[in-house]
């Protein structure tokens, strides 16, 4: 009996053996690559879909929409990358390092097509920055370590598995997404994903839920390739957005049976749907021109072209094109990719880099009516003042019944117009040791008085 149970002792030594691998003991790693990772909270302006009837039929009716993402610092000197659904259209973002400490962040640039975003805030000291991996030497199977901060609950790690290489989700030309089975929910949204070595292979950006709306996480999540999420930070970092060469053209993968129609041996390329008369490829390329490499880099896909093609502006490039049943090269020159430069529709949506804003001590945020702010609030051209912009619950702001797009015209019996006006017409009825001060609001429903306190023995 005791030999039999030493032989099955002896027999399974390999797979325990395995199963060590397999489980290794990462807390070293999470220790050292923890000071990198930030989370991140912003706030934006949204249509108040929960106002009052009456008030929701009002035009313009906003309120302060805050939510929650992660990011990691790429930078001594304080960039952080994130992705640009965590915070487009905010018009305050803050930042959170992993020992506690908070910051103001600006933002330096947005990439749409690929969901990235740069942040910049200004530390007192040095940070850690993560260094990036080669996420094109990923393999199915191997380790990673997600760490972001989900439904803003703070810091928190995960580890699974590359599921899979190459996802093509749809969202852009130039998907090619790891999917991983580490737990990946709302907040990590921008955090990073380790491999072993503790260098950031993708950033966290997705997951699937079966097709339920707010379900959680299912074991499927997405995260961008550090080959191209480095590539388009320092585009950011350059230029505010990513600069990429465009062709001009529209391609598609080549399949099975298309490659069998035209004669090609191996299904691979990348064949040319369209050109743009007024794009670098006009009069070069054609319609069933099949791209099979990219100066001298093999096209697999469109995908593969897109980015390929997204590497090179202003600078030749050779094309190995298959035509009519044999093989050209073809010269061109790409120029700048349109659809990321910046518009100023785009400039609309970040009233922030423009609004100086001031928090009063009653629980409200004011700031100066620009053009921005007008159109924000859908405030006439007649109307002066400052405007609310944010009011924080169970404040004496919010007992007021002041609300977001409340304008103040007028303060102690003289009209103010900038945050200066306000301020000193504050700061004089204080001196004058006033208990009360009063300020005249004006709302979508009409024009009122309300009375602040001055002093905290003030009823």
């Amino acid at each position: 009996m005791e030999r039999f149970l030493l032989g099955l002792l002896i027999a399974f030594l390999p797979a325990l053996a395995d199963a060590q691998v397999a489980f290794t003991d990462t807390s070293a790693l999470v220790a050292k690559v923890l000071p990198t990772v930030v989370g991140i909270k912003t706030k934006a302006m949204v249509k108040d879909s929960g106002a009052a009837p009456m008030q929701a039929a009002s035009a313009g009716r906003m309120k302060t929409q805050e939510s929650f993402g992660s990011g990691f610092i790429i930078d001594k000197e304080g960039y952080i990358l994130t992705n640009r659904h965590v915070v487009q259209d905010a018009f305050e973002i803050d930042v959170t390092t992993s020992d506690g400490l908070g910051y103001k962040a600006s933002l330096v640039g947005l990439a749409r097509m690929t969901d990235l975003a740069l942040l910049r805030i200004k530390p007192d000291r040095r940070l850690q920055a993560a260094k990036f991996g080669d996420s094109d030497r990923l393999q199915m199977g191997e380790q990673v370590i997600a760490i972001g901060n989900p439904f803003g609950l703070g810091t928190t790690v995960t580890s699974g598995i590359v599921s899979a290489l190459n996802r093509d989700l749809s969202f852009s030309m130039f998907d090619s997404f790891i999917q991983t089975d580490a737990a990946i929910n709302h907040g990590n949204s921008g955090g990073p994903l380790f491999n072993r070595k503790g260098e950031v292979v993708g950033v966290n950006t997705a997951y699937y839920s079966g097709g339920v709306e707010k379900r959680g996480f299912i074991g499927i999540g997405y995260s961008i390739p550090s080959a191209i999420a480095e590539t388009v930070a320092d585009l950011l970092r350059a230029y505010g957005y990513p600069r990429m060469g465009w062709l001009g053209v529209e391609v598609q993968a080549v399949t099975p049976q298309l490659a069998s129609a035209v004669d090609l041996k191996v299904a691979r390329g990348a064949i040319v749907s369209s050109v743009d008369a007024k794009g670098p490829a006009a009069g070069a390329l054609r319609a069933g021109d099949i791209v099979l490499s990219v100066a001298r880099s093999p096209v697999a896909d469109a995908r593969d072209f897109y980015r390929e093609v997204a590497a090179v502006v202003d600078r030749p490039l050779a094309l190995s094109v298959w035509r009519q049943g044999r093989s050209e090269t073809v010269r061109l020159t790409p120029k700048e990719w349109p659809g990321e430069a910046p518009t100023p529709e785009t400039k609309v949506a970040w009233p922030s880099r423009d609004m100086h804003t001031m928090k009063m001590d009653f629980g409200a945020d004011v700031a100066d009516i620009t053009d921005d702010i007008r159109r924000e609030y859908d405030l006439p051209k007649d109307v002066k003042g400052v405007v609310v912009t944010a009011v924080k619950p169970d404040s004496l702001a919010a007992d007021r019944g002041v609300s977001m797009g409340d304008v103040v015209v007028n303060v102690q019996m003289r009209p103010v117009e900038s945050l200066s006006e306000l301020e000193q017409a504050v700061h004089r009825a204080i001196q004058e040791n006033r208990r009360y001060s009063t300020s005249l609001i004006r709302s979508k429903s009409g024009f009122r008085w309300v009375v602040w306190p001055l002093r905290s023995d003030s009823p």
